[in-house]
């Protein structure tokens, strides 16, 4: 096991690797992005043997933005995440940071896989394991789809077992309790309210965690392996979420509900598919610089000046 050094680090087997910090995503000034669609932004390569204005290269690619839950934060150290959890082993040096993290994309040259560290339970216990983000249905052997498969969405007439029955991306991971968390230090948010649409980081009040609900599967590859990816479930608003003018959440779990979305039935684990509680979480704005999915300024963490 090799912790991931970032959120979105890999490109697929047939391209040359190219680290996450060789980027710079920026915005081109052609069709204006809106968040829930698709963005156009430039990408810059810099050659490592050139780095130069005659080492660089620019193409232009499309980012799909999902609406809910599509961007969010890691940051911090695994001794924390495996302490917090009480996952089996011991937990490596170093630790995650990733401030805006968006779900693998396609780029001109293949495809950047994003990967978040999630817990699933094993016959020794809970372990972390990072998995491609978004789900990977089976059929596409391994290809990034071309529909957005970052969430799960339950419908409030309906039982999540029914909902998802009529998902075939996601009903094998559901039929085969192939459930996990996924820990995100925060997560972003839009007003649909306001245009243009502002952006909030949305944090736990207390705990170092925000603990979402995933569904994992797996989808084989040309040469027999199996690449595991997760999705994470979404429900109605809180109180908070409804305020800055959104419509959706992800289900959050308090640490008395995790064992029963891990190992629960599915009538047990169904029942947690509920709106977070109002005290489990803050918001606060941020720039639109997180728009740019490429973009890491440490002023994410922080409200803009009035």
């Amino acid at each position: 096991f090799h912790p991931p050094l970032n959120g979105a680090e890999e490109r697929t087997r047939t391209s040359t690797p190219l680290r996450h910090q060789d980027l710079n995503l920026a915005r081109l000034p052609i069709p204006p992005p809106r968040h829930g669609g698709s963005a156009f932004y430039q990408l810059t390569r810099v050659s490592h043997e050139d780095p130069s204005a005659e080492g660089r290269s620019k193409c232009t690619v499309r980012v799909n933005i999902n609406t809910m839950c599509g961007r969010g934060g890691l940051d911090y150290d695994w001794s924390r995440l495996w302490n917090f959890f009480n996952l089996t082993g011991e937990a490596p040096e170093g630790g995650m940071r990733v401030l805006n993290l968006a779900p693998s994309w396609r780029g001109r040259d293949g495809v950047v896989w994003s990967r978040v560290p999630v817990i699933r339970q094993t016959e020794t216990g809970c372990q972390m394991i990072p998995l491609v983000w978004p789900l990977i249905p089976y059929w596409l052997k391994g290809e990034l789809p071309k529909f957005s498969t970052a969430n799960c969405r339950s419908e409030d007439d309906k039982t999540f077992s029914d909902s998802v029955a009529k998902k075939p991306t996601f009903r094998n991971a559901w039929k085969q309790d192939r459930r996990c968390l996924v820990p995100f230090s925060w997560f972003y948010e839009w007003d649909q309210h306001t245009k243009p649409k502002q952006p909030w980081r949305i944090l736990p009040v207390s705990d170092p965690f925000l603990v979402m609900a995933g569904l994992w599967d797996q989808s084989p590859l040309p040469d027999g392996e199996m690449l595991e990816s997760f999705t994470i479930v979404t429900t109605g608003p809180n109180r908070l979420l409804t305020e800055i003018g959104h419509h959706r959440s992800p289900v959050i779990l308090d640490s008395t509900e995790w064992d029963l979305w891990l190992n629960g039935s599915k009538t047990a684990a169904e029942a947690l598919i509920q709106p977070p509680q109002d005290d489990l979480m803050r918001a606060h704005r941020v720039t639109t610089r997180v728009n740019n999915p490429g973009y890491q300024g440490d002023d994410l963490l922080t409200a803009p000046a009035a």
